[in-house]
């Protein structure tokens, strides 16, 4: 069984380029283990107390109901909501 990685911050962005572009203004890098993209709802699964930041329309997607629906779900546990600058 591999290693389980502990995401502390969950980030909301429409695509994977807004993903790294949120990065690239953060002065993060997007191969950072502690940095985890949510690609689709299933992500947010057993994430509690990740820190989640919202970047752009990240609810303008195909999968945007239901990814929103996962974050109030996630949000309804410990996790905390990050205001970032853009």
């Amino acid at each position: 069984m591999p290693p389980r990685i502990s995401a502390r911050t969950l980030v909301l962005a429409q695509t994977l380029q807004d993903f790294h572009a949120w990065c690239r203004a953060q002065g993060r890098s997007p191969r950072d283990r502690t940095l985890l993209y949510a690609s689709g709802p299933h992500v947010l699964r057993g994430l509690a107390g990740a820190t989640i930041v919202r970047h752009g329309d990240w609810w303008n997607r195909p999968d945007g109901h239901a990814l929103k629906t996962a974050v109030e779900r996630l949000e309804g546990s410990t996790a905390t909501e990050a205001v970032l600058p853009v």
